[in-house]
């Protein structure tokens, strides 16, 4: 570091400063871009499935149905859709998605309940949409079975027998007990902003002195590979780091996201995780020809990546074993794991450490394989 002259550096970075302020659509994705993604993530991306419009086919008509209906619509789960009268309605509903599911309440519904037998209720659902499905059944399940518990409990004191329950079963929901989407997926954001800030804003900046050749004159003048390094990547260093905690300001603003754990470590994990990602845009740099090339490479090496294998959006432990393999070559998929236990669960080191251990071999490698490139094109 005595060799470096830091005033070199420093023109350098200033000269980036500047180059950014005149490329006004670049400047434009710099400042907007989080912010847009934050809101298109926050409010358009959520697994949370709400007012699902609900059809009713009551072929009992009783009070003991009603009260039965009144259990879905009176949730968030569930919006009253329309009423049919023939069970031959539903497919034609389901077809047109005009509701999404129907419940069928069958014309023994209040006699079976107060003999002590079985009513069998049906509910149709569109399976078109596997994940809206799945919550629907399980959404069901937990209401219905709170009403039988209510009607199991009202007969046996009719019968005069103890209102004995074998288990009393009290969930408790840690780190983000209302279960909101936005909690959960502001770290994924984090690592997507931050992964396309910091490569393709670093992959396109040494291309773009190649193509105006004035590389050439960066070669012959006093400064040398490291302070031009330096010097090109410390203003996008500087601009994700803002974006970083832009984005968690916003969060918390929009979405009441807070930070549980230390801010120290959020902050050394999140300059970890830069300066491999503005590695890896230099690197990039050094093999494309131009800035469409530079921006189509950066992208398929770290913005898909990020999207589909980091757990970002699918979970890892769904996946096929093979990709499960590929992950661990995916510098997002360590630092979304560390994010997450740090922002949501507020855990120390001890927890994350191995991701702390994946992230140090991928800055370290992509360091390494960067250095060797650029001194053989600057040289």
């Amino acid at each position: 570091m005595k060799s470096l002259n830091f005033g070199r550096m420093k023109v350098v970075a200033l000269k980036e400063f500047r180059q950014i302020g005149r490329d006004r659509r670049s400047l434009g994705i710099y400042i907007f871009l989080p912010i847009f993604m934050l809101l298109m993530f926050g409010y358009a991306l959520t697994y949370d499935v709400k007012e699902v419009r609900l059809g009713i086919l009551d072929q009992s008509r009783t009070a003991d149905s009603r009260e039965f209906i009144s259990k879905f619509t009176e949730t968030e789960f569930f919006a009253y859709g329309m009423t049919v009268d023939r069970y031959g309605d539903a497919d034609y509903l389901l077809d047109k998605r005009i509701v999404v599911a129907i419940l069928v309440i069958p014309p023994d519904f209040s006699r079976s309940i107060l003999a002590g037998t079985e009513s069998r209720v049906q509910i149709l659902v569109d399976g078109s949409n596997a994940n809206e499905a799945t919550q629907v059944q399980s959404y069901f399940s937990l209401i219905t079975s709170q009403f039988n518990q209510k009607f199991r409990m009202d007969f046996l004191a009719r019968n005069g027998q103890n209102q004995y329950l074998p288990m009393d079963i009290r969930p408790r929901i840690w780190y983000n007990p209302e279960l909101r989407s936005s909690r959960y997926l502001v770290p994924g954001l984090i690592v997507y902003i931050m992964m396309l800030l910091a490569v393709i804003s670093t992959a396109v900046s040494i291309v773009r002195e190649k193509e105006r050749r004035t590389l050439e004159q960066l070669m012959i003048s006093p400064i040398k590979p490291a302070e031009l390094i330096l010097g090109k990547t410390i203003p996008y260093l500087i601009i994700s780091l803002i974006a970083a905690y832009g984005i968690l300001t916003a969060a918390w603003f929009l979405f009441g996201a807070t930070v549980a754990g230390s801010h120290l470590y959020l902050f050394l994990i999140v300059l970890l995780f830069l300066i491999g990602a503005l590695g890896l845009g230099l690197l990039i740099s050094t093999i494309a020809p131009n800035q469409s090339v530079a921006f189509m490479i950066a992208a398929f090496v770290s913005v898909l990546p990020t999207i589909l294998l980091s757990g970002f959006i699918f979970p890892i432990e769904s996946m096929h074993p093979f990709l499960q393999a590929i992950s661990l070559v995916i510098p997002g998929r360590y630092f979304l794991e560390a994010l997450r236990f740090i922002i949501i669960k507020g855990a120390g080191p001890e927890a994350w450490w191995p991701d702390l251990v994946g992230l140090i071999v991928f800055v370290a490698i992509v360091l390494g394989i960067t250095r060797t490139k650029l001194n053989q094109l600057i040289r």
